[in-house]
């Protein structure tokens, strides 16, 4: 199915079939939100074999988000593509790594709300923004979820919550971009270490061709943005933070408080 869907959304992109089916998308959009709760209940449930069902899942919403992307991008621009000759079709050239674009006020007010727990214990958000036409993704928008369970080292989304978000998202044609909690008991470039769990999640979303980055931010509002797949390069805008170390994988900087 996801090989079908995947043939199908690059004919579309490249012009050399444009099927401009509603039903079609519907189709797709309905398959997609079956697919988006079952991820769902393995991200709350990390039972046995839950990588192998996280890899699966992300998978299928990863192909039939693009497919969708494609069905609307041929109906909009069909009378709009630019070809640089008879027959050819112009090319975007797509960066190697990942670009990321955020603002400092946008940091702050993600620590303010991750670290503002009254009794200490960590909280989730999912983030999410644009992506320009060149491939730069803008970080903007904090999406809050319920929580399930929430203690000083672990937080439990709600099922139900982070389901309906992640299909809010998609149908306001805003990606999801990333997914960043709290250590509120950490300091420092220490406190702000992804734990294995951690990581194993990361690489489980890059595995499956996300391109969504992590973050944490420990309660001297460090902040550790980071990714395991694709070089990454965070552009930070404003004044009132300063950079401690940055790699091709993170980036990592202290936010002074408001």
């Amino acid at each position: 199915m996801a090989h079908l869907l995947k043939k199908f959304a690059q004919k579309a992109v490249a012009g050399r079939e444009v099927v401009a089916s509603e039903k079609m998308e519907r189709q797709i959009e309905m398959m997609q939100e079956a697919r988006l709760t079952r991820l769902t209940h393995t991200l709350k449930n990390l039972s046995n074999g839950w990588s192998d069902e996280l890899d699966r899942d992300v998978e299928f919403i990863r192909q039939t988000g693009f497919a969708r992307s494609a069905l609307k991008t041929a109906r909009k621009f069909e009378s709009k593509i630019e070809r640089a000759a008879p027959g050819t079709v112009r090319r975007v050239t797509r960066l190697d790594g990942l670009e990321f674009q955020v603002g400092v006020r946008f940091l702050r007010e993600c620590a303010d709300y991750l670290l503002g727990d009254p009794q200490g214990r960590e909280r989730i958000i999912l983030v999410s923004g644009v992506v320009t036409p060149d491939g730069v993704r803008v970080l903007s928008t904090l999406e809050k979820v319920k929580f399930d369970e929430q203690t000083a080292t672990f937080v439990s989304a709600n099922q139900a919550d982070l389901q309906r978000k992640l299909i809010e998202l998609d149908r306001d044609g805003h990606p999801w971009l990333g997914m960043w909690h709290s250590h509120p008991f950490g300091t420092g470039i220490g406190g702000s270490a992804p734990s294995q769990t951690d990581m194993d999640m990361q690489n489980r979303f890059v595995a499956a061709g996300c391109d969504t980055i992590g973050g944490i931010f420990t309660r001297d509002y460090t902040v550790r943005i980071f990714g395991t797949g694709k070089p990454l390069k965070v552009h930070v805008f404003g004044e009132g933070f300063t950079t401690l170390s940055e790699s091709s994988h993170e980036l990592i900087l202290k936010l002074e408080k408001a």
